[in-house]
């Protein structure tokens, strides 16, 4: 079955649930909602169709999130629906709190490459190629200014 990111009414949440402390509860029978998948979301199913947690808790407590906008885990941890750990993002941002593959010098944005490091980002899906450097150290500083300054 497909999670769904269609909007869901925050009144109809409200009459089907409460939160607490990160969890929704169903209001029939106060028994906690949701179900966790294999990739860590807690998703919901509501008329055959499933949503996930982190989106009903925020449409719940803060209103509808508009089309262009995501709900990002600030602490990267997928099943923490905490609100004070979700935030409204645009792509770019929850682009960048992204979990990314490890590069083979361990240091994110920075990879081995022949007899240099190079220093490079996927951002919205472009690649991003910054620079390239002899020196790791070098390279490690370029990378955290990228991530710091975007």
């Amino acid at each position: 079955m497909k999670i769904q990111r269609k909007p869901i009414n925050s009144q109809e949440l409200s009459d089907l649930f409460y939160y607490d402390n990160g969890l929704l509860y169903w209001k029939k029978n106060n028994k906690k909602a949701g179900t966790k998948r294999k990739e860590g979301y807690i998703v919901i199913q509501l008329n055959k169709t499933q949503y996930y947690a982190h989106r009903l808790i925020w449409t719940l407590l803060n209103g509808d999130i508009p089309n262009d906008r995501h709900i990002d885990h600030i602490n990267r941890v997928k099943d923490d629906n905490n609100i004070s750990n979700l935030r409204l993002v645009t792509d770019r941002e929850n682009a960048l709190n992204k979990i990314s593959k490890p590069s083979n010098t361990g240091i994110y944005g920075v990879s081995k490459d022949r007899n240099y490091y190079k220093v490079s980002f996927t951002i919205e899906g472009k690649s991003i190629h910054v620079g390239n450097f002899k020196d790791l150290n070098k390279a490690k500083k370029c990378a955290e200014s990228y991530v710091m300054n975007k």
